[in-house]
């Protein structure tokens, strides 16, 4: 404790850099890991005696604080969790916080609810002791009780939903015990805090009974507390709003009038945040109670805020900064009648937008380090409204879809931040869509819409080839697929052949990129013998990130075809070539199920004309509709042969008799495995039948429908794939209402099996359309209606339970 307290935190800060930097290596060294938890919870502990810190603005303390020991510390904690992971972390952490917590110094207690809110993150929600953690919001000292705030609020972020399921009873009300202690107003505004975090998880049903009592004490709290309790307070009525909407109705006309009170009077230097939090808290209300109910007052509040810019509060940093979110929320609450504002709104927004980010100078433990403004946290606030408005009123932003492109379009390749940059994408799409709304208003010609398409789609192409982060590039890519759907037919006008040949290129491209980035991730995590169980989590999020990515490039192409139609062929017949490689048995199976996706999408969205390419794919289909071990690969497979049946035409009749074969093989190799078969494999397996039934229906002329159709009926029911329920059981409702003498047999002999089949499918599990339920239920009511002679025979042929069944669907 003699060395500085600079120089402390930069040797705490050494260690905590080797667990950052060299992870798997601290993982292995318990005893350095040992070591330097002990260490940081030693300066956990230091935190000075502060007989006034109970009543001091949090806010302004803040700074103090900052460069503290303690506060350096918990930062640590907080690297450390996220470092090292739960599984070595816990056994460590864990006995170290239990004894801190019951020891008599009130000190040791706070550092150990402080680590545990540090460390709870990467640990399993089993493992944290709620009800004794609940215990310490009524400890003696009150820097514990505000850390047992602390703790309860981070907990209720990290193990959402489940800690508000479990522990509403105890937690909520504890929590209020300290927000109706006005002697100790920063522990109060701590428990609003706490509160917020709590109920922004919950439940519309398990919040609503709270929030009567909930408002009493905040209303309470609100008219007596201090403005810092006040501040927060706003907040936390603002998050009850909008997660018990219902409930908090009756107290939407007080709230307003105490909120549209503090906008209207609280114009003082001191009041700055306290108006900052009303404006919030107003518009998150709008928001919750919706346009109808909100619109009065939504009129009210853009003449207060105009007032408020006339004023010159635009110039006051964290005014700005709500009052442009509360712009957004407003413009999400009533959508299109915020049209009017923009004109007045959006020149604020695009300042802030376009404004270059300035560096400032800071010191940290005594030295000077360079750090960013508010002024970007203000451009993404900019860019997110941008993103906001131009979805919620659509149509009438056209007007200012020029001006936003100009702004937004460079910031697609900010590299400063990533949030700027994801909005700057993001909002591409709707850009396009309301120049479309244009289009369709006679706003507007075509030739702006097709201009604007080819600029848009060309920027965001260029930055596929940029990008380097996969989440980002996943906004892309789902960006391009959006413009593309928005479009729709349009698309066609918008972009020539070669344009239209760079998008799909560049997809094929990303895709293969990605399938071979996740080659070499699961060659490291195969081979590498220094990888640890959290280092192989990892890895393997990573992997799942890509795969991601993967799918969406897949699906890019799948859109590009649906868009474009027949004019997508010339386009094929680039890209079938790298495509039909992907399918080779060398490739990785995730790999050939994407290309056997776009397949699909081919033969699906171009239909007859796609059946040129059947002798050179088909094979394909036909090999990996019985890779049994690949049940993705399958079941990808089998649904594009069934595709193929319904959209083929007459050039794939020459395939019927093979592809019900190999189908009819796929189905009977995965029933035999019976309880063994994996989720996948069932619904391979189910996709199979959908398709069998397909080609059944649309190939007829190709099937012995006496022989196949009693073959389809005895796989049914469908077990486990609801998205194949509609088609399979509509088939078989039309079968039976169109007494299909194939189906049914002569003299209804497979009866039985159809009321088995219909009984069984009625009460499965599988998420089946109401309108095929309502088919279901009138042909089980019309059975009901049969002879009893015929009644008696057919209850002797299926068991007891399936009739006691069917007459309690019709009964209902």
């Amino acid at each position: 404790r003699e060395l500085s307290p600079g120089l402390r935190n930069s040797c705490l800060e050494v260690l905590v850099s080797t667990a950052e930097g060299e992870e798997v290596m601290v993982r292995r060294c318990p005893e350095f890991l040992q070591q330097t938890v002990l260490l940081t919870l030693s300066l956990m502990v230091e935190v000075p005696h502060d007989p006034d810190w109970v009543t001091k603005d949090h806010q302004l303390d803040k700074g103090a604080e900052e460069n503290a020991n303690f506060e350096f510390a918990e930062m640590a904690m907080d690297r450390l969790a996220l470092a090292i992971g739960g599984r070595k972390l816990q056994p460590i952490v864990f006995p170290l916080i239990s004894k801190c917590v019951s020891n008599e110094d009130w000190k040791m207690r706070r550092a150990g609810l402080m680590s545990l809110s540090q460390v709870a993150e990467v640990m399993e929600f089993k493992q944290i002791p709620i009800n004794n953690i609940v215990k310490y919001l009524g400890d003696g000292h009150p820097r514990v009780r505000h850390a047992a705030a602390n703790c309860i609020g981070q907990l209720s972020n990290d193990f959402a939903p489940y800690i508000q399921d479990s522990c509403h009873k105890i937690i909520i009300p504890g929590l209020l015990s300290l927000l109706v202690d006005h002697r100790f107003p920063r522990i109060q505004t701590h428990a609003a805090a706490a509160l917020f975090n709590f109920t922004e998880h919950c439940e519309e049903e398990l919040l609503t009974p709270y929030v009567d009592v909930l408002m009493k004490h905040l209303f309470t709290t609100l008219s007596q507390g201090k403005r810092p309790v006040q501040e927060q307070i706003l907040t936390t009525v603002a998050c009850i709003a909008g997660s018990a909407p219902k409930a908090f109705s009756k107290h939407y006309d007080r709230v307003m009038g105490m909120v549209m009170k503090v906008l209207t009077t609280a114009r003082s230097k001191e009041t700055e945040r306290l108006r900052a939090r009303a404006m919030e808290c107003v518009s998150y209300i709008g928001m919750a109670v919706g346009k109808e109910r909100f619109k009065p007052h939504a009129t009210q509040l853009m003449n207060i805020f105009d007032q408020m810019i006339r004023a010159g509060f635009m110039n006051d940093d964290t005014t700005k900064q709500y009052m442009l979110q509360a712009w957004t929320r407003i413009g999400s609450a009533i959508k299109e009648d915020f049209e009017p504002y923009l004109k007045h709104v959006l020149p604020h927004v695009f300042m802030a937008a376009s404004k270059k980010i300035e560096f400032s100078q800071a010191q940290l433990n005594g030295k000077a380090i360079l750090g960013l403004t508010t002024s970007l946290e203000e451009k993404a606030t900019a860019c997110s409204m941008l993103c906001s408005f131009a979805h919620d009123i659509n149509k009438g932003y056209f007007p200012f879809v020029e001006d936003t492109y100009k702004v937004m379009g460079p910031l697609m390749e900010y590299y400063l931040n990533d949030d700027v940059r994801s909005f700057a994408i993001s909002i591409m799409p709707d850009l396009i869509q309301s120049t479309i709304s244009a289009v369709q208003d006679r706003k507007t010609d075509t030739r702006y819409l097709k201009n604007l398409f080819g600029v848009v789609t060309g920027r965001m192409i260029e930055c596929l080839q940029n990008e380097p982060d996969t989440d980002m590039l996943c906004t892309l890519v789902s960006a391009i697929q959006k413009a593309f759907r928005v479009a729709g037919p349009l698309a066609k006008n918008c972009l020539n052949r070669k344009s239209l040949e760079v998008v799909g290129m560049a997809m094929l491209k990303l895709l293969n990129k990605s399938q071979q980035h996740i080659i070499t991730l699961e060659g490291r995590r195969t081979k590498s013998e220094d990888m640890d169980e959290e280092g192989i989590a990892k890895i393997e999020q990573k992997i799942a990130e890509e795969d991601e990515l993967s799918l969406l490039a897949a699906d890019a192409i799948g859109v590009l075809i649906k868009s474009h139609g027949t004019d997508f062929l010339p386009v094929f017949e680039k890209l079938g070539p790298r495509i039909v490689e992907m399918l080779h048995p060398k490739r990785t199976v995730t790999t050939r199920k994407y290309a056997i996706f776009i397949l699909d999408d081919l033969f699906e969205f171009i239909g007859e004309p796609a059946g040129r390419y059947f002798p050179q794919l088909l094979p394909w289909f036909f090999q990996y509709a019985l890779e049994t071990q690949s049940p993705n690969l399958q079941q990808a497979t089998v649904y594009g042969l069934g595709i193929c049946a319904e959209h083929g035409g007459k050039g794939f009749d020459r395939y019927v008799e093979k592809t019900l074969q190999t189908l009819g093989n796929a189905i009977q190799h995965n029933r035999k495995l019976g309880a063994r078969a994996s989720d996948d494999t069932k619904s391979a397996t189910d996709n199979a039948i959908s398709a069998f039934g397909k080609v059944c229906r649309y190939r007829s002329s190709c099937v012995d429908l006496n022989k196949m159709l009693p073959v389809w009926l005895g796989w049914l029911p469908l077990q486990i794939d609801g998205s194949e329920a509609a088609s399979v059981y509509s088939m078989l409702c039309a079968l039976i209402e169109s007494q299909n003498t194939a189906l049914l047999g002569q003299n209804m002999r497979n009866l039985p099996q159809v009321v088995t089949v219909l009984v069984r499918a009625f009460t499965g599990p599988l998420g089946i359309p109401p309108e095929i339920r309502a088919r279901m239920v009138k042909i089980m009511r019309q059975i009901l209606t049969m002879p009893k002679n015929m009644l008696d025979v057919l209850a002797k042929q299926v068991q007891p339970q399936v009739m006691e069944a069917m007459r309690k669907i019709t009964s209902g």
